[in-house]
């Protein structure tokens, strides 16, 4: 039947006016945070607001709650081991903690609230301990909203630096098989208070599928603390992050698949990237044997202060199909807050290897500030294996202020660049074949040692190897060649397949 009991007014500060509601008070609960209420929980009419007033209400007994709830501040259901209380109604508690973990689960699957992080109090209170607190009740299809709220002033696991409230982490948010279809709105920040193997782990062999992430990711590590990677994707489909994603301190910010792989990974996309003070490499990108890394995009990522010299900025390895880039950028910046800066090696390396070959990438933009070559392309010599060479790779524009190469090119089939800019030098070596290059103002010196390459534009270069022009070979009208065996230049006039399609320049 339920409990029937008399409404009385209590002012909703949220709503900043009287609303009449029951208070729980009323109905004899005990707030000892000892005495069992499941049974009177589970009374609760669905037609009736219930207020719940500041203390700790323990539940030992699964139960279901029908009813909406109105938290008092200091109100706190706590679930016992092997209890299970399943919410139906709304909830209206701010980003207050109103759930203490005990070793029961809270479900709130069949309600149309989301999971407010700030809700969930367990441990340390660290926001990794709240999520793993929060996704018990996450055991099938989940399409659900995550909040992970900005922390109010002094709020259990959090610190304040500055004007900056940070949730602390000491280990992991993992999302797994049951964490599918998830919108995650982050308005807080995050600080690694211990050491631990990632911030963000997305990890299953099928799913975590349709992440979508709403709102500016931003996470800083302190110098004295190693944390390997802020995201670390093993396996998912379809993960989105909308906002900025700003990353100090971590080992390899952002690890998209890698050696430890245990699925196939695609459609992955970051809007804008910066990645800050990192120790191994800003962004790897790594496609393991037989489950491939394919479909991520990267509009924009910033890498600055290599913790040591002779990283890379953005590194795509393995068995790779179609990367997306748009604008990448390095710059050593300065030394602060107990990090170095370093110029780094490559702002891009691709490399195929024994795990499979590079199909394709696309980059708009490559801004080489401090290293000392802008891309590189190679093959992992230790690990040689047939097929392992970058099959397609096109650069549309790079921008060189260094006294490095804008290129190093090798064990490669396709390379095109539309353009390069602030006198930069290109070498090409042996294992490169068919190089193609829209050269512009700024392409200084070509160290050619490859087969097939086509210079439109041609400054001064050098050539050691390569094949005789040849008809078969799709160069475009106007590409002038340079043939190895007389050392004679060549334009191309006409594409009728014909000896006859190539001048004689000198």
């Amino acid at each position: 039947m339920g409990l029937r009991v008399n409404l009385k007014p209590l002012f909703d500060k949220k709503l900043g006016r009287q609303n009449y509601y029951t208070n729980l008070y009323d109905l004899n609960v005990k707030s000892d945070g000892v005495t069992d209420n499941s049974s009177t929980f589970s009374q609760l009419l669905s037609t009736v607001t219930y207020y719940v007033p500041p203390g700790t209400f323990l539940i030992s007994n699964s139960c279901t709650i029908l009813s909406n709830l109105v938290f008092a501040k200091g109100a706190v259901l706590k679930v016992a081991t092997g209890a299970t209380v399943i919410l139906k109604g709304k909830i209206n508690a701010g980003n207050q903690e109103i759930f203490e973990d005990a070793g029961g689960t809270v479900d709130l699957m069949q309600s149309e609230n989301e999971y407010n992080l700030g809700w969930f109090k367990s441990g340390n209170n660290t926001i990794n301990k709240r999520w793993d607190f929060a996704k018990k009740a996450m055991t099938t299809f989940a399409r659900k909203t995550l909040r992970i709220p900005k922390p109010y002033p002094s709020q259990p696991g959090t610190e304040l630096t500055g004007n900056r409230a940070y949730w602390l982490f000491d280990g992991e948010l993992k999302f797994e098989d049951k964490h599918n279809s998830l919108t995650i709105y982050v308005d807080g920040e995050f600080k690694a208070s211990a050491p631990t193997a990632n911030l963000f782990n997305f990890e299953d062999t099928s799913k975590p599928e349709n992440l979508y992430f709403y709102g500016d990711v931003q996470a800083i590590v302190p110098p004295s603390i190693n944390v390997g990677s802020a995201i670390n994707i093993k396996g998912t489909a379809r993960v989105t992050f909308w906002g900025n994603v700003i990353l100090n301190g971590f080992r390899t910010p952002v690890k998209i698949g890698g050696p430890d792989q245990v699925a196939p990974i695609s459609d992955v996309r970051f809007f804008q990237l910066q990645c800050s003070f990192f120790y191994e490499t800003a962004v790897s990108i790594y496609g393991k044997n037989g489950f491939s890394t394919q479909s991520v995009e990267i509009d924009r990522l910033t890498a600055t202060a290599a913790q040591t010299g002779g990283l890379n900025a953005l590194e795509i390895k393995g068995s790779i199909r179609n990367i997306k880039v748009g604008d990448v950028t390095y710059a050593t910046d300065i030394a602060k807050n107990g990090y170095t800066a370093n110029d780094a090696e490559n702002v891009v390396l691709l490399e195929s290897n024994a795990e499979g070959s590079i199909i394709k990438v696309e980059i708009d933009s490559v801004y080489q500030a401090n290293a000392n070559n802008g891309v590189k392309t190679a093959t992992n010599a230790t690990t040689p294996q047939t097929g392992d060479r970058i099959q397609y790779l096109k650069v549309r524009n790079l921008f060189a202020k260094y006294n490095g190469s804008a290129m190093v090119i090798g064990d490669c089939n396709t390379i095109e660049i539309e353009s390069i800019h602030n006198l930069s030098d290109v070498t090409i070596n042996a294992s490169a074949s068919y190089v193609k290059i829209q050269a512009g103002a700024g392409l200084r010196n070509v160290t050619d040692n490859g087969l097939y390459t086509i210079i439109n534009n041609v400054g001064k270069q050098t050539r050691g190897g390569g094949v005789p022009p040849a008809p078969a070979v799709n160069w475009p009208i106007g590409s002038i060649i340079r043939e190895t065996s007389d050392s004679k230049l060549y334009l191309r006039v006409a594409k009728a397949n014909l000896a006859s399609d190539f001048i004689l320049l000198n």
